[in-house]
């Protein structure tokens, strides 16, 4: 599995928002049906690395309802902080499993 995902928190919006790259159509498939909810707010290929992005963005009440949700994800996700640091929200889980 090829998936890539970086989240961010938009403060004017409220809202998170979940960008995700992938190679194979299958594997944005999978991305679709465990964000159902979600509204897609772009999408793109990337020809020179062969991958396929897609925008998401939901609102959530708090913080520890959005990392609830990330940790029933089967991918990780890699939160963005407002310094530009990347922290992986979910990664304990998934180690867990391996």
């Amino acid at each position: 599995m090829t998936i890539e995902a970086v989240a961010w928190y938009d403060r004017e919006a409220g809202t998170y928002t979940l960008q995700a790259t992938a190679k194979a159509k299958r594997e944005i498939n999978r991305i679709t049906k465990e964000t159902e909810g979600w509204s897609v707010t772009g999408s793109g290929y990337d020809p020179k690395n062969g991958k396929m992005i897609i925008l998401l963005r939901k609102a959530f009440e708090n913080k520890n309802s959005w990392i609830k949700f990330a940790n029933t994800l089967s991918f990780d996700v890699h939160e963005l902080a407002k310094s530009g640091k990347k922290k992986v929200i979910n990664g304990r889980r998934n180690r867990k499993r391996r």
